[in-house]
């Protein structure tokens, strides 16, 4: 997954990521600004439950997968 950059869309000011219900599991979301990382697992113990993550336009993220 590529990150959108501020500079390129400037009327973007977050991301909202929403992972659907689903047996899948394993990977994490990975949020870097300003030099911090944040990993998150938003896999649910539940295959019903939905997750979601919202972080500023300005930070890289990406998906790994475990």
């Amino acid at each position: 997954m590529t990150a959108v950059r501020f500079s390129e869309a400037r009327a973007i000011f977050a991301t909202l990521v929403i992972v659907l219900p689903s047996p899948a599991s394993g990977g994490a979301l990975i949020v870097r600004r300003k030099g911090q990382e944040t990993q998150l697992n938003l896999s649910g113990d539940d295959p019903s439950e939905t997750s979601f993550a919202t972080f500023y336009a300005d930070c890289v993220h990406e998906v790994a997968w475990r």
